[in-house]
């Protein structure tokens, strides 16, 4: 008899001490499908660009090849529209839109790069796609790139730029600036060129994730 209630005892002891198991390990799981909830946006605008337009000391009647000075410019055209975040709209890319381009001519542009969703987001990679020729090709020529934290870091080509940006964490309402210099390859005098710039990202988590430079 004391055996069976021993063994019946210890039975209810177990069941109570799994459910007791079972109510936190569910509450860990809600808990941890309620933090990854949310809304994951990266968005870009355009801040400025080197060359608004031809030098004021060219005259319009001057043929090209007596120009004393540039002719070129370049603008940012952002859209379409993703998100605002403070006051200021972001969009899901950036036309980077180049106006009589010659050879040798680099135009600069600088980029900001904003989290405007609620979670923390991971860059992967920056999308740059040629809407041009296929004989001309845009690449960065140097750029300094400033991470959410204030860090610049720097490079001279598009490969290391891709290295520099990968991995990144961008936290929400932080913001990242981009700025770079163009060579264009295989241009023609007064020629007009274009690229888009577009962010691809992921949500972030401490699983897959090697680089996280700040978070609150």
């Amino acid at each position: 008899m004391k055996k069976i209630l021993l063994v019946f005892f210890s039975g209810i002891f177990a069941l109570a001490a799994m459910g007791f198991g079972f109510a936190g390990w569910s509450d860990a799981v809600s808990m941890e499908k309620h933090l990854e909830s949310g809304t994951l946006a990266v968005g870009l605008r355009g801040l400025e660009v080197n060359d608004y337009g031809p030098d004021p000391r060219h005259q319009w009647y001057q043929p090209a090849e007596d120009m004393p000075a540039d002719m070129g410019s370049i603008f940012n055209v952002e859209g379409p529209y993703l998100f605002d975040l403070g006051g200021t709209g972001y969009a899901e890319e950036v036309s980077i839109n180049i106006f009589n381009a010659y050879p040798g001519y680099a135009p600069a542009s600088t980029l900001e790069i904003a989290n405007g969703g609620t979670v923390p987001a991971k860059i992967e990679s920056l999308s740059i796609s040629d809407e041009n020729n296929p004989a001309v090709n845009i690449q960065p020529a140097g750029w300094v790139l400033t991470l959410p934290e204030g860090m610049p870091l720097s490079g001279q080509d598009l490969s290391s730029l891709q290295e520099a940006i990968k991995g990144t964490v961008i936290d929400p309402g932080q913001k990242m600036r981009l700025e770079w210099q163009f060579n264009i390859f295989g241009a023609g005098m007064s020629g007009f060129y274009t690229s888009k710039i577009k962010v691809n990202y992921s949500v972030w988590n401490e699983v897959n994730s090697w680089r996280k430079l700040s978070y609150d």
